[in-house]
């Protein structure tokens, strides 16, 4: 189903940062990151558009696409106005210097303990998963650290289940992740391979829903270097609900 409608052009509740040299969004959940097969919109031809409408440019606005998020996730999403920067942020994140923080809803019968999850891993071509490979030159090592946080029981109370198991009975995690490295779909497999998938992930075994919600994982806040500049940037994004600690809802 198309999200033309819906992602028609950059809201100005989306820029959460912008100068000469970087244009930073919260990218909204359902809108690709660049464009595909689909032809559904993308961050990237809406931040260019954004860019060509504001500043009048009549020609090809240059934009680079420094990291993805999926699809499904929302959250903090830089893209690059300078071939200089976008050529300085692939290399901060190569050699991860970008913090890049997140927050996911969980369902599962037992919590992971905080600390830090590494693996080998590689995208599986037919089945488009990450999946376990510790013997071929294709795993690469898959590394973030996980801290457990006080879900609102509001938000866990919008949690409904469709085919859970019965004889497990499920909690509910929230997690504050720390991504160390960038594999596809690392945080969805590394949970999901531990008995916590994301809610929502059916893909990845999920069998739990909350409404409106279409993956229970959101990019927080990423810092960094500017990449011209050189000076510290903390870029956040404002939390959906769901993300909430209880405290935080209380505020």
């Amino acid at each position: 189903m198309s999200n033309s409608s819906q992602f028609d052009a950059l809201r100005a509740e989306d820029i959460i940062y912008e100068d000469n040299h970087l244009l930073v969004i919260n990218k909204r959940p359902g809108l690709l990151a660049q464009s595909d097969v689909s032809g559904d919109p993308d961050a990237l031809t809406l931040g260019k558009d954004y860019i060509g409408r504001k500043y009048n440019k009549p020609g090809a606005v240059f934009l680079g696409l420094v990291h993805r998020l999926d699809r499904a996730v929302g959250g903090v999403m830089i893209l690059a106005r300078t071939s200089k920067a976008a050529g300085r942020l692939s290399a901060a994140v190569r050699e991860q210097r970008i913090r890049k923080m997140y927050r996911a809803l969980c369902m599962g019968p037992r919590k992971i303990p905080d600390g830090e999850l590494v693996d080998r891993v590689r995208k599986d071509e037919r089945t488009r998963m990450a999946v376990a490979d510790v013997d071929s030159e294709a795993g690469r090592e898959a590394r973030l650290i996980l801290r457990s946080l006080e879900p609102a029981p509001a938000q866990l109370g919008r949690v409904t289940a469709h085919d859970a198991s019965p004889e497990f009975t499920y909690v509910g995690c929230l997690y504050e992740i720390e991504l160390i490295t960038g594999r596809f779909h690392q945080i969805r497999y590394q949970l999901s391979s531990r008995g916590m998938p994301i809610v929502g992930d059916v893909k990845y075994g999920s069998q739990h829903a909350l409404p409106g919600v279409q993956l229970a994982l959101f990019c927080t806040g990423l810092q960094l270097e500017h990449p011209v500049r050189r000076e510290p940037l903390s870029l956040t994004a404002p939390l959906p609900e769901w993300a909430q600690t209880d405290g935080e809802v209380r505020q």
